[in-house]
């Protein structure tokens, strides 16, 4: 869900969205999408098992797999891993990594049902006088490697590199018809259908499916635990909202471990072992999993770490993972599509 300020900037919108961000068309139309391409493989791992890596080496549940560069942020498909590293999207499937495409961006989108990957391509979008380009979000089918869909922004008039600085584009995340970009040249998101049909303004109480949840505004209750902002509430921070509505983890790592109601803010109570915790996202609405360790900041873990996973009906998680050391500062990073330092 949407914090109140995005929403409301969203309804000031034009309508005519798409023709100021972008011409959405089709594949084989022109104009349209088709320019970029994807490898589709045959991986033998289980897609919904949690996924982590640490340096070189990327964890699916029990299957490792060597990747060179290392992975600066994943997701796991059903055709393969996915990754970004040096600027560039990568893949593998167990084989040797393939560099697909210099995008220069941090982030990656999964769709829930794992069918469509989304990004921000900021390399091959139109540049202003400088010669900094604009951001151009695409959708690809992991299921056939081919684009579905790429917008089209016109040549920016604005200083690009000082807008993006000041406020960064993202893709925001799929539901199940379209997909959501915010990028400041146009303000606000924009709703794009993924069919290939018009763009045009997020709707006002927009929740996109993410593994990770969603990222909320939250308020502190009097005895300092979290709970989600309501209307006309200014915000103390922002924390990650479980896909399922109802359950709020304080965003990086916490120590004790942190969950609350998300509606009431009473604390819920659940032991990873280790005595600090951070999400690293969901398997289904009832589970989630993270990496416990011994030690760390609200960074990310560091020390004896390991990888557990919680239901949320049962007070203590399990490991899911080999004992493992991590190094101080956030070196861990897990297949939600978000960078180490990022979630």
């Amino acid at each position: 869900m949407l914090s109140r300020r995005t929403r409301t900037r969203v309804a000031a919108l034009p309508l005519a969205l798409c023709a100021a961000l972008a011409g959405c068309a089709p594949a084989g139309e022109e104009g349209g999408a088709g320019d970029l391409t994807v490898p589709v493989g045959a991986p033998t791992y289980d897609v919904a098992a949690p996924a982590w890596a640490v340096g070189r080496s990327l964890h699916v549940g029990d299957v490792v797999l060597d990747v060179r560069p290392a992975p600066e942020a994943f997701v796991v498909t059903t055709a393969g891993v996915y990754y970004l590293a040096r600027g560039t999207l990568w893949f593998t499937d167990g084989a040797d990594p393939v560099a697909v495409a210099e995008v220069d961006t941090d982030r990656l989108a999964l769709s829930t049902d794992g069918r469509h990957l989304g990004l921000l391509d900021r390399v091959h979008g139109p540049t202003d006088a400088a010669g900094v380009a604009a951001a151009v979000a695409v959708v690809l089918d992991v299921t056939t490697g081919k684009e579905v869909l790429r917008t089209r922004p016109a040549r920016p008039t604005v200083d690009v590199a000082a807008l993006y600085a000041a406020q960064p584009p993202t893709f925001v995340g799929f539901d199940e018809d379209a997909a959501y970009v915010a990028d400041p040249l146009v303000e606000g998101v924009t709703r794009l259908p993924l069919d290939g049909g018009p763009g045009g303004p997020a709707p006002d109480d927009l929740r996109v499916d993410r593994s990770l949840g969603s990222e909320v505004d939250v308020v502190r209750t009097t005895a300092g635990h979290l709970r989600l902002a309501r209307d006309g509430e200014r915000p103390d921070a922002r924390a990650l909202l479980s896909p399922a509505g109802d359950l709020i983890h304080p965003l990086g790592a916490a120590t004790p471990p942190r969950a609350y109601d998300a509606a009431s803010g009473v604390p819920v109570r659940f032991d990873p072992g280790e005595r600090w915790f951070q999400l690293g996202g969901w398997i289904d609405q009832d589970t989630y999993y993270g990496a416990a360790s011994a030690d760390g900041s609200s960074a990310g873990p560091s020390g004896r770490t390991v990888i557990v996973a919680c239901d949320v009906r049962a007070p203590r998680c399990r490991p899911v993972s080999a004992e493992f050391q991590l190094p101080t500062g956030p070196e861990l990073v897990f297949g939600t599509g978000s960078p180490a330092t990022a979630r």
